[in-house]
């Protein structure tokens, strides 16, 4: 599981373009991921981990931070 942590924190600091993302750091309410950063983190996981996440699991409840992302892949997977 701490790959894909480690994995979404490089993804998403490269999207955002803010250092230092925290595994606990709210995504949304500080900026880190917006509308069009969700969709390039989506792409890279489904890459990444060949796996399809439906548009409708792509909801703030399941990316509000790194710690949700990582248990909703580890579920998908």
């Amino acid at each position: 599981m701490n790959e894909i942590k480690q994995f979404i924190i490089e993804k998403l600091e490269e999207a955002s373009g803010i250092d230092g993302v925290k595994e606990e750091s709210l995504l949304f309410e500080e900026e880190i991921l917006d509308s069009l950063s969700i969709l390039y983190l989506v792409g890279e996981v489904e890459e990444q981990y060949g796996i399809q996440i439906p548009l409708e699991d792509v909801i703030e409840d399941n990316f509000c931070t790194v710690n949700h992302i990582a248990l909703y892949l580890k579920n998908r997977m």
